[in-house]
């Protein structure tokens, strides 16, 4: 009986130890998955927008067809060609029904935050025709590790993204302005 107390005592030791772990990997695999899916799809938006000589629209979407108006991002976002398609009206930054959807994102995993800070519009990013983005920004991705242990996509006004950094050494990456990242 004293055996088994110890290998009990034992193994509750060690699974307080792991939990804590387990869960900072959770929390790290669905952040990357999700700055990668925003990496991937701002990228997408630049070629589409090249490629087809017409301003394209990356936005934060919650039904995978409209642009939302609020910055939040973590219900998903689409891509899509601002011509004006349809009688709708191009440049306006938010799709009417007949332009076309160039990609899709569905939600971020549960307990993700995807956020934007110094875009115009936060909740929509235009390319024009060359590929250049209406403006330069932050996507912020964070998870329920607080903003030192969070991700960012940074994207130039000439629309190349790139990961964030921690240019300061603090432990928490910089924005497109070199200030920290917050999390809501």
């Amino acid at each position: 009986m004293i055996e088994v107390m110890i290998v009990l005592v034992i193994a509750g030791i060690a699974l307080a130890l792991a939990v804590p772990s387990f869960t900072g990997s959770i929390d790290r695999s669905k952040r990357f998955g999700t700055v990668e899916d925003i990496y991937s799809a701002v990228r997408s938006a630049r070629a589409e927008a090249a490629n087809g000589f017409t301003e394209t629209v990356i936005c934060a979407s919650a039904d995978g067809s409209t642009c939302r108006d609020e910055n939040i991002w973590e219900d998903g976002w689409i891509v899509f060609r601002d011509d004006g398609s349809g009688g709708g009206t191009a440049r306006n930054m938010a799709r009417d029904p007949n332009e076309p959807l160039a990609a899709l994102s569905g939600p971020a995993p549960s307990g993700i935050t995807v956020r934007t800070v110094n875009f115009t519009n936060s909740g929509a990013v235009a390319f024009n025709a060359s590929g250049q983005a209406s403006d330069r920004g932050t996507f912020t991705v964070c998870g329920s590790l607080g903003a030192a242990n969070s991700s960012a996509v940074v994207l130039n006004r000439s629309g190349q993204p790139r990961l964030a950094v921690d240019s300061g050494g603090d432990g928490t990456v910089d924005n497109d302005a070199g200030a920290n990242i917050t999390c809501p």
